[in-house]
């Protein structure tokens, strides 16, 4: 079972990174979901409240197709999820910011693991509080942040990752990612291709707003393949 996560900027989310990519991978021969996760709606809203309502949200997703995992014929300790620029910032959220449930939960969805059993960082936000923006330094704002920072958040528990970006979307934090995940011993994948822009979904010109740029789009068939392999 694959959830997929549509980017945005946690204000919308991109059509074109949602059901096209869903159906890619169910065509590809998994199960997939799409995640209605929670956003703005405006600019302006409060990032840090709405970031941490679309964790929930993930959270809930993974314990609900946990709990029910049986009666819809997929393993249970088979759930990925991956998105795009905010929805991969979510994905890694999920996949570092996890919980093994609450065995004492009166709601039996409640007990299950929220914890992912491998997360696609597809042109993901990976660090914000690690990246020098301008000379000064405010240390609520950088304490706020580093919340949800997927780096700071990475530990040797987490699932395995693929991570895929363009260059025009600076490859450095693909490689100082997966450097991070070798240094704490995930299993990873790492693609940077030089084609194409940030927010580009697959890459093959198939609908609005996902330009066509036949080598990157390569990204989907390793992704599935790599799937695949862990046994998806």
């Amino acid at each position: 079972m694959l959830i997929m996560c549509a980017g945005g900027g946690f204000v919308i989310k991109a059509y074109h990174e949602a059901k096209p990519v869903a159906d890619y991978f169910y065509n590809a021969g998994f199960n997939v979901a799409v995640l209605d996760y929670t956003v703005a709606w405006k600019e302006g809203g409060d990032r840090g409240e709405v970031q941490a309502a679309a964790l929930q949200d993930a959270k809930r997703a993974i314990r609900t197709l946990r709990a029910n995992a049986d009666r819809l014929g997929f393993p249970k300790d088979k759930i990925a999820i991956g998105g795009f620029s905010a929805g991969g910032m979510l994905s890694g959220m999920a996949a570092t910011l996890y919980d093994c449930g609450d065995p004492d939960s009166a709601d039996p969805i409640e007990r299950e693991s929220s914890r992912p059993d491998a997360a696609l960082l597809l042109y993901g936000a990976m660090s914000f509080s690690s990246a020098i923006r301008d000379m000064s330094y405010d240390i609520e704002k950088q304490n706020k942040g580093a919340k949800f920072d997927n780096l700071l958040n990475l530990h040797s528990k987490c699932p395995p990752f693929f991570i895929f970006q363009t260059h025009k979307d600076d490859p450095r934090f693909a490689m100082a990612f997966g450097k991070a995940l070798a240094d704490h011993g995930v299993p990873f994948e790492v693609h940077t291709f030089a084609g194409g822009g940030h927010g580009g979904g697959l890459y093959d010109g198939g609908v609005e707003d996902a330009p066509l740029f036949p080598h990157t789009s390569r990204w989907a068939g390793l992704a599935a393949e790599w799937l695949s392999d862990l046994g998806f």
